[in-house]
């Protein structure tokens, strides 16, 4: 599988496993990964397209949006903080396995 495979297998583990404990986050009706093909599949709620941005390299982040990023990235990493063993283990899988 390749990195875009990976990349929609963690996609599918955050909307389906980590996300309904966040505040913010749009809801996923259904997730599902085929780890064969790498193939992945989100359905999320519909978002007022007013407030959705969606950069890319062409247009640069501005210095709020930066900051606004960096301000979410806390408040995710403040949500789980203290939820992984204290083995040094950081991987999703084990943040994941905690929490079930």
């Amino acid at each position: 599988m390749g990195e875009l495979g990976r990349l929609g297998h963690t996609e599918v583990r955050f909307y389906s496993q980590l996300a309904p404990e966040l505040t913010g986050v749009p809801k996923a009706y259904e997730t599902a990964f085929d780890p064969w093909t790498g193939r992945y599949l989100l359905i999320l709620e519909d978002l007022p397209a007013a407030s959705c941005v969606f950069p890319d390299t062409l247009h640069p982040l501005s210095l709020d949006q930066a900051s606004l990023i960096v301000e979410l990235l806390a408040a995710l990493h403040a949500t789980f903080w203290d939820r992984l063993p204290n083995d040094g283990a950081r991987a999703v899988g084990v943040a994941l396995h905690t929490l079930r």
